[in-house]
């Protein structure tokens, strides 16, 4: 049943994980993977009309599930070519809640090619000292330059919203 796919990956050291998890995600219903390996996260994404994650990133473009796995921007080119494959549409949106989610161009480009409107961060999601989460960016359309080559700076500015 197509729906929203809730993916909760790696929490490690995230300092009030279940309050912040509800604070972002609210109360919407969907399906909830919790430390999917990647190919459950794969065939899930195959079966979702949107998609939110939850958990850690790197600067390569992987979101850590947990467990020692990942899934990589190879495992969202394959989702890509299944979903075109397969006749599917595009995701309505993908909330990547992961540092680094769109620290390129090239992961947010690849983030629209199977979502219409893609949320991410540019840099780290969040700073502890001062406590301090940082604004998610909004892409509709593909983008040229890298989001996160500021550096700190890039943390702080709002992203395209076209």
């Amino acid at each position: 049943m197509p729906g929203l796919l809730i993916v909760r990956g790696d929490e490690a050291r995230v300092p009030f994980t279940d309050f912040a998890f509800g604070f972002t995600l609210g109360r919407r219903p969907g399906r909830l993977l919790v430390r999917p390996t990647t190919e459950e996260l794969r065939q899930a994404l195959l079966e979702a009309d949107e998609f939110f994650f939850y958990g850690h990133g790197d600067k390569g473009g992987a979101l850590h599930l947990g467990n020692g796995g990942y899934f990589r921007q190879s495992d969202l080119d394959w989702v890509i070519e299944e979903r075109v494959r397969l006749g599917l549409p595009k995701l309505k949106l993908a909330e990547v809640r992961a540092c680094y989610s769109g620290s390129k161009a090239e992961y947010v480009n690849r983030w629209l090619k199977v979502a219409d409107v893609l949320h991410c961060f540019p840099n780290v999601t969040a700073s502890p000292m001062p406590l301090f989460i940082h604004p998610m960016h909004t892409y509709r359309k593909e983008i040229e330059d890298d989001p996160g080559r500021g550096g700190f700076w890039s943390r702080l500015r709002r992203g395209p919203r076209s």
